[in-house]
């Protein structure tokens, strides 16, 4: 979504010229000659393009590597099998495909949660808005979850290179916007984002649409309005989320018409048609997948208002302003702090340029703002994931303060964040599960900071502890029913199982489902929470209810929290607690953590009466540490852009060039860098592209010091291909020496050759087990015991060779196991295909 560039004003085209290139060429040096004379007089447009090929170029680098070991979390595998209907069922209908586990080849794990909503027809609905799913479609037919990726890829560098444009249409400098464009695409969270299933890459790209078109100083053609337009309905389709967006940005068409007055009757004509055209398609979806014209637009906004209604909180609303900015784990200046400098940035803007920083900072509020309606705790993907709309058009205004400022105190400060966000990228890229995290855990990019420092960094930053409701939401009731399972039970849960209660309809119950205990059972009626919580006041919460007769002194049940390294804390439940009977009633009472420990809570039934329980929940009692400490850095942040606005230059500032020329290229030095740089980066995507087909066939090889083991230690081995090993030794307990790497290979014939060798044994004696193994372990593809006389050279690497055929695409693991009474190196494994 590259706009056109716009004839300009000859006013216009003589600032440009005597402003941007008088200056540059003051700044340049001679020694460059005519080449770099004549990249510079490379139109932005040009410009752009060779952005969005570079950018596509990185991202196709990484992706066989994020495809091979990037396992799909959170919501991603439920919009690829919303897909894969789509595309083979050509329904909607998800029942069919959860229960032949047609995500099996994406998703390791034996079984997938439904997100549905199951209708009286027996039809099981997917619960997420269907828009990415459909726009996924094509890419999905070509190439599967890796035609997915690919395909991401393309719409990341649509979003890069508009993101270099902006920055250069605010500021006219190509430098300030070549440092927006690496501060933006490779950081957290756009960098990960360009490879995983989510709704919100497509989404910034509509909204970059939007506010470049808004921002033009020129009359824009009619068709682009009607892209606009459909943008504008297109974004609450793909999330619903995205709705205060799509308003706020219908608002400014609004205000940029009134005020400027230059929309014909063929501009709202089109802004119309767009609208109608996307409206009418989703309408049109819904009729023909969902048997009801209005049945996805309707649960879409049914979620919406339900969210709005249920979060309109005061503190609720502060708590998410600050966690989303300063939260260690999920908030922006935590992970990516370059984007501390968007404050000043648009402080800059606005005495350059109001209606630029309005519809900019009007962006970013109103975004940041509606997130106070679904809380801060973000369940799936890396966070900040609900920023990620508007981040684009935050970069750009990094580029506003590099082309403004030239303090070196201020480009010193900018270095030293862009190259701290930078890094947190690169870890989380390399390992994903860096920037994942439970409800009470502290960041994990901190404690690895804090490792290599030795400081506490984690107390450095505030930590928001929301209150959590768990649910049982009956995964365990699925084998019975003919597997059927119940419903989702909304993003305000999180799952809790109950060993001894079953999933029943409760019209009572939150989410309309509760968990019902048969009087006469005794047992573990709720099992949860638990995990590592930090020190602190909590209040454990079960909501009840009886409809038994029993005596009001009759316990019917035990709430109690078992703490490692304090005493056990519980309450007895009695029927007077749940007075009057029938009706769901809330069951509290407090504990206290002297530092983080390990947390059960658990409801233990007496058997003596049926009891219903809706949900369990754990309210953090203590938040205004955490708030405090935020407010404190907030005002830093505040201090931080004050000096910055401070430091920008005093003289009269050009106005931005919102527009530019179409002019061809100039020069023939510039014109052959173009076509050859175009060529090369071509080229080279061509390679990448037969580089992740050749991966998938092999072979392959995976050093033993770079998989997963459970016993054993890496060791210097001069014997080894790496001079490293790993190495079990006699005396250590039996147990898995490798294990991994759970990448995806392709259907076929394959042979693994495990390279091992042990100390001398007895000829008969089994020194390991060697198999390879699919769906975590659950299947075993192949196996092969390994005996002293395989290895009888004790000196020297021997290869275990196992041939094995993988039946579908699907992730493999190799794997070791020794148990020997003796030692034993594994040193590699090297797959290969099998004629």
């Amino acid at each position: 979504m590259l706009p056109p560039s716009a004839s300009e004003t000859m006013a216009l085209r003589l600032h440009m010229r005597m402003g941007y290139e008088g200056m540059n060429s003051q700044r340049e040096p001679e020694r460059f000659g005519a080449l770099l004379s004549g990249m510079r007089a490379l139109p932005p447009r040009q410009t752009a393009c060779l952005v969005f090929l570079l950018s596509f170029l990185c991202f196709m680098a990484l992706t066989p590597w994020v495809h091979r070991r990037w396992v799909p979390s959170g919501d991603q595998p439920h919009y690829l099998l919303a897909t894969h209907s789509l595309l083979i069922d050509h329904d909607a209908d998800l029942r069919n495909n959860y229960l032949q586990q047609d995500y099996a080849v994406y998703y390791p794990a034996d079984w997938l949660d439904p997100h549905v909503k199951k209708t009286t027809s027996g039809r099981w609905y997917p619960l997420h808005d269907m828009a990415l799913s459909i726009l996924m479609v094509p890419a999905y037919a070509v190439g599967g979850h890796l035609g997915v990726i690919y395909f991401l890829n393309l719409i990341a560098a649509l979003v890069a290179a508009n993101t270099w444009g902006l920055a250069y249409e605010l500021t006219s400098r190509r430098g300030a916007a070549w440092i927006a464009w690496l501060a933006a695409t490779f950081t957290i969270p756009l960098l990960p984002y360009a490879f995983l299933v989510y709704p919100e890459m497509p989404a910034a790209l509509f909204v970059l649409w939007v506010v470049r078109t808004l921002l033009h100083t020129v009359a824009t053609p009619p068709w682009r309005w009607m892209v606009v337009g459909l943008a504008l309905v297109m974004l609450p389709w793909l999330v619903v989320r995205f709705a205060p967006i799509a308003v706020v940005l219908f608002l400014l068409v609004v205000i940029r018409a009134w005020v400027r007055r230059d929309l014909s009757a063929r501009h709202w004509a089109a802004l119309g048609i767009g609208m109608a055209l996307m409206l009418l398609l989703a309408l049109l979806f819904s009729a023909l997948f969902f048997q009801d014209s209005l049945a996805s637009l309707g649960s879409s906004l049914d979620r919406g208002a339900n969210t709005v209604l249920r979060r309109l909180d005061v503190m609720n609303h502060l708590d998410s302003f600050l966690g989303w900015l300063l939260d260690q784990r999920i908030g922006l200046w935590s992970l990516a702090p370059v984007y501390l400098f968007a404050l000043p940035g648009l402080l800059l803007l606005w005495r350059r340029h109001r209606w630029a920083a309005l519809v900019l900072g009007g962006l970013l509020l109103v975004q940041h703002l509606s997130l106070g309606f679904t809380k801060f705790v973000m369940r799936g993907g890396i966070p900040p994931r609900y920023l990620i709309v508007v981040l684009p058009v935050a970069a750009a205004l990094l580029a506003v303060v590099w082309s403004e400022v030239r303090a070196w105190g201020v480009r010193a400060i900018g270095g030293i964040f862009l190259a701290l966000s930078l890094l947190n990228a690169a870890l989380v890229m390399a390992n994903p599960l860096r920037a994942e995290f439970g409800p009470y855990d502290e960041s994990h990019l901190l404690r690895l900071y804090s490792d290599v420092t030795h400081l506490d960094l984690n107390r450095a930053l505030p930590l928001f502890i929301s209150d959590m409701r768990y649910k049982d939401p009956g995964w365990d009731d699925r084998a019975e029913d003919d597997q059927e399972v119940a419903t989702y039970t909304f993003g305000g849960f999180s799952p809790a199982l109950s060993p001894v209660g079953r999933v029943v309809p409760d019209d009572a119950a939150t989410a309309g489902v509760a968990t019902g205990i048969e009087a006469g059972v005794k047992g573990i009626g709720f099992a949860g929470p638990q995990g590592s919580f930090p020190a602190g006041s909590y209040t454990l919460i079960y909501r009840l209810r009886t409809e038994g007769s029993s005596a009001p002194d009759v316990p019917l049940a035990v709430a109690r929290v078992e703490i490692v390294g304090q005493p056990p804390v519980e309450r007895e439940i009695a029927a007077r607690d749940l007075q009057p009977l029938g009706t769901f009633r809330q069951v509290s009472f407090p504990f206290s953590l002297d530092a983080r420990r390990e947390v059960t809570c658990t409801l233990a039934t007496t058997g003596a009466s049926a009891l219903a329980v809706d949900w369990a929940g754990v309210d953090f009692a203590a938040p205004w540490r955490a708030r405090l400490l935020a407010l404190g850095w907030a005002g830093v942040a505040l201090a931080l852009a004050i000096w910055v606005r401070a430091k920008g230059s005093s003289a009269p500032v050009p106005q931005p060039a919102i527009s530019h020329e179409d002019e061809s290229l100039r020069g023939a030095y510039g014109m052959a860098a173009y076509r050859i740089g175009l060529t090369l980066l071509l080229l080279a995507a061509g390679g990448l592209v037969y580089r992740q087909w050749s991966l998938l066939r092999g072979p392959r090889t995976y050093q033993a010091e770079r998989l997963h083991r459970l016993v054993g230690q890496v060791v210097a081995d001069s014997a080894a291909a790496s001079q490293q090993a790993v190495r079990r030794a006699a005396q250590e307990p039996a147990g898995f020496l490798a294990f991994g790497p759970y990448e995806l290979f392709d259907p076929g014939g394959y042979q693994a050759c495990f390279r091992l060798r042990s100390a001398a044994s007895a000829m008969d004696a089994e020194m390991a087990i060697v198999d390879i193994a699919a769906q975590a372990g659950k299947v075993i593809v192949a196996r092969r015991a390994v005996r002293a006389a395989d290895l009888a050279d004790s000196d020297n690497y021997h290869d275990i060779c196992v041939p094995f055929m993988n039946t579908a695409q699907q992730r493999l693991e190799f794997r070791v196991y020794s148990a020997a009474a003796s030692d034993v190196w594994f040193d590699q494994v090297h797959v290969s295909r099998y004629p």
